[in-house]
């Protein structure tokens, strides 16, 4: 596919769910070569590319690019089928009718196909009529209320395993050039990124490391003590001829010479909530080996976000006493203020109440709301700075 819009071969793309453009290694290079089939920042007067079109649940980074964005049906508004690991099929029914009038794969393909009249439900009863054996009226209203179809399983493979030794050659041991191996992991939270604009889950603190709205490169101390590194310092990492930035988080039990990067982060259209935190590790993902890569550099910049990470591991275990004290403050002030200025009795009652109980370590973010930041506390200072005129 690469190759082809490279060479200006396509001329119609559909793309059925996924994002694409931002999860793809960048050692692929889609997007770029995406954007040159559309005629994008190259200067084509007639791209190649005349049409692409994007069906999916959000409009995300893949969307932008495409000439059309369609919405997706959730699963559960639309008919389906669908295999089971022993290739035991199971007819899927929603559970409610498309609520903003999404489209499904089986439709969207259907139209391709020269026909945009028929239903979710008459395509996939149409296709398996001319499969099922038997009384088909009988067998399709047992298929769906028993959630299978009987004697839909695949014989089982005949294959002769040959057991090579490429994944025990590529683990690498610390090096003594420098190097470093990449590690490469779904987000515990947000996994690839696909549940970025969940604000429920960004508040979720991460498993060993309770960092929230964010992600870090996870290094071993003893790997942090001889780079000279610590929580928060920004480091520069180079694969290839690739290159990103990520803060670095000291992990006991973490491999040394082995740096973890969790995928999911760095989204530019995921939405309101889950925009422009953390890095994008899809830029070092490699091709070859999607979880991990060898020979990997490492450079101090210099810098630190000692502000930000610090700030999202939040302390749930352990009393905070500075920045609960802070928290009384600001909330006496903004209640103080919201009274004087008639700008809401109610909402001086609550801060009030907030600043009383500031010992419940959640800095306010739960009980004012996250859409913004996840950090309560400025966002009570700039509520404090208006109300009193900026000062």
């Amino acid at each position: 596919m690469v190759d082809d819009l490279k060479a200006d071969r396509v001329r119609v793309l559909l793309i059925v769910g996924g994002n694409p453009v931002y999860n793809s290694p960048a050692e692929l290079e889609f997007t770029k070569q995406l954007r040159h089939a559309l005629g994008l920042g190259g200067g084509k007067a007639d791209a190649p590319l005349r049409m692409c079109v994007h069906l999916s649940d959000y409009y995300n980074e893949t969307s932008l690019l495409a000439h059309w964005h369609i919405p997706a049906a959730h699963e559960l508004e639309s008919w389906s089928d669908a295999r089971a690991f022993d290739g035991t099929v199971t007819i899927l029914q929603p559970l409610i009718a498309p609520l903003y009038d999404g489209k499904t794969a089986h439709e969207l393909l259907s139209v391709l196909a020269g026909d945009s009249t028929r239903a979710p439900y008459d395509i996939v009863r149409e296709y398996w009529q001319s499969r099922l054996q038997g009384d088909f009226e009988s067998v399709w209203r047992h298929a769906v209320h028993d959630g299978v179809v009987p004697d839909t399983q695949s014989p089982p493979a005949q294959t002769d395993w040959v057991f090579r030794d490429g994944l025990s050659s590529n683990a690498r041991t610390p090096a003594d050039d420098g190097s470093l191996e990449l590690v490469f992991r779904p987000d515990p939270t947000i996994w690839d990124g696909r549940f970025s604009n969940s604000s429920w889950l960004q508040e979720l603190p991460k498993p060993l490391t309770k960092l929230t709205w964010d992600n870090a490169a996870l290094v071993s101390p003893e790997t942090a003590k001889s780079r000279g590194l610590a929580n928060n310092d920004v480091i520069k990492l180079t694969l290839g001829d690739r290159k990103l930035e990520a803060a670095v988080w000291l992990l006991p039990g973490q491999p040394d010479g082995s740096i973890a990067l969790s995928l999911g982060y760095g989204r530019t259209q995921a939405g309101r909530v889950g925009n422009g935190y953390g890095y994008d590790a899809y830029q070092l993902l490699p091709t070859q080996n999607a979880w991990f890569a060898a020979d990997a550099r490492l450079e101090r910049t210099g810098r630190n976000v000692r502000a930000g990470l610090d700030a999202r591991a939040l302390e749930h275990g352990g009393a905070r006493p500075g920045a609960d004290r802070r928290l009384q403050q600001v909330c006496r002030r903004v209640g103080r203020l919201a009274a004087r200025d008639g700008k809401g009795k109610a909402a001086a009652r609550l801060l009030s109440s907030l600043a009383r109980a500031g010992r419940s370590r959640r800095r306010g973010a739960i009980c004012l709301g996250h859409d913004d930041r996840p950090d309560g506390l400025h966002r009570l200072q700039r509520l404090r700075r208006g109300l009193s005129g900026g000062k």
